[in-house]
Order: structure tokens, then C-alpha cells, then sequence
């Protein structure tokens, strides 16, 4: 069980990394579009 945990922990985190570098990707090229 506690194998199990540490699995959906580790899913979990790497899940929120994914969606942070990709918000972070999406707001950096929204930030170089305004520059122009």
C-alpha cells in the first residue's frame, strides 16, 4: 500500500511539473508577442 502511495505522490508531482513548464512555456511566448 504505502509502494502505492508513493507512486500516485510521485504521478501527481510529476503531472503539476508538466503543467508548470507548460503554462510557464505558453506565458513566455505570450510575453514575447507583446514585446513586439
Amino acid at each position: 500500500m504505502a509502494a502505492k502511495t508513493s507512486n500516485l505522490v510521485a504521478l501527481l508531482l510529476s503531472l503539476f511539473l508538466l503543467l508548470l513548464s507548460i503554462s510557464s512555456q505558453v506565458g513566455l511566448g505570450e510575453a514575447k508577442r507583446n514585446l513586439r
